[in-house]
């Protein structure tokens, strides 16, 4: 008899995308969601996979991603599609390899005149049309040139943070460009760009009133920072300077700060929809964009390689999802839009307006 070959790649991306049809989408009857609920997606840039404490980080805690993880599904084997910011945020929004992206197979720098093509899906474009409000909140990075690639062109009612790779986390500029934006407007204010994203984020949960609504809220901690000389810097809040005595690495100090502040803001997000009435109904998720920065105190223990590379520690990023259930399964960023398609999906109304793209090139980037 004849057998079935089937490469580790194809392997991958196939049980992938059956996983998050039966991850997600079943847990709407589980855990009793209404046909159109809430959707948070919490995307932190470049945390290490032992960066949580729930994760096996043992010189901090992080109480509130691990009481998200307890409460709900710890994915132990969640795979982003790249270990650089762009092309993992390509393939989360859009549900498609990034050697599809036109260009988007590496990180833009703020010289770059390529972004996010308008022709594409995104998820975002696909709730919109089905009545969600919408709102991109912290970090965009899929193109900041050409108006054509801002979030406004690919499905989000609201943008509020910044376009570009990292920001100055209270200057809020790119070395000495400012990048801090309210919708389509230059914007300046005073704040720790941490906070400034979770007060934004509650207040859109606030006002969400009976609608439905998706919001992608993108954090920029614990990436570092560039200071006005372009110079790489940590910065924690100065509340925080003396909050972990017992780390002795100054980089890793400061990381474990900005940690904590992410910590905290996904706290209130959290505390937010409870004092709404709207937690029952709001699917929560947080995934890294890729790995950790080591030689900036990250660091994914015991994986090798780290962010850039595609050994595990670069593109296997640990992710919490909110729930009564608990367990662990295989999932990948490119199956977050399989929740939308017909057959899988409980979030009724909801029409897909992409078709799925196999392949097992050697160009794909696999697992």
């Amino acid at each position: 008899m004849e057998r079935n070959h089937t490469t580790r790649r194809a392997f991958i991306r196939r049980s992938a995308a059956g996983a998050a049809g039966v991850a997600l989408s079943a847990c709407a009857t589980r855990r009793g969601y209404g046909d159109r609920p809430n959707i948070v997606l919490i995307f932190a840039d470049d945390l290490g996979y032992a960066d949580l404490s729930c994760f096996g980080c043992d010189d901090y805690l992080t109480p509130h991603l691990d009481a998200l993880a307890g409460q709900g599904v710890k994915f132990t084997d969640f795979y982003v599609a790249a270990p650089v910011c762009t092309p993992s945020r390509y393939a989360l929004l859009t549900g498609k390899q990034p050697f599809r992206s036109n260009g988007l197979t590496t990180a833009l720098m703020p010289s770059d005149t390529n972004g996010l093509d308008p022709a594409e899906t995104t998820i975002a474009e696909v709730l919109q049309a089905s009545g969600y409000r919408t709102a991109c909140i912290g970090k965009w990075h899929l193109g900041q040139l050409d108006p054509d690639y801002h979030p406004f062109n690919h499905g989000f009612d609201r943008f509020y943070g910044f376009q570009g790779g990292l920001v100055d986390y209270y200057r809020h500029a790119y070395a000495t460009e400012p990048d801090w934006w309210q919708d389509g407007d230059r914007l300046t204010e005073e704040g720790y760009v941490t906070d400034l994203l979770t007060g934004a984020a509650c207040r859109f949960i606030q006002s969400s009133g009976d609608e439905p609504f998706f919001l992608f809220l993108s954090y920029s901690a614990p990436h570092y920072a560039r200071d006005p000389e372009g110079k790489i810097i940590l910065q924690g809040r100065e509340a925080d300077a003396g909050a972990f005595p017992g780390i002795t690495d100054p980089k890793r100090r400061e990381y474990a700060a900005m940690v904590k502040a992410l910590d905290e803001g996904v706290g209130q997000v959290q505390q937010t929809l409870i004092d709404c009435g709207l937690a029952e109904n709001t699917l929560v998720l947080f995934i890294s964009d890729n790995g950790p920065e080591l030689e900036w105190g990250g660091t994914c223990h015991p994986l090798r390689g780290a962010k850039r590379f595609l050994y595990e520690g670069g593109i296997l990023a640990g992710a919490d999802r909110d729930g009564r259930d608990r367990g662990s399964t295989l999932f990948h960023s490119r199956s977050l839009p399989f929740l939308l398609r017909p057959g899988r999906n409980r979030l009724r109304g909801i029409t897909p307006r992409w078709r799925e793209h196999r392949s097992d090139s050697p160009r794909g980037s696999g697992a």
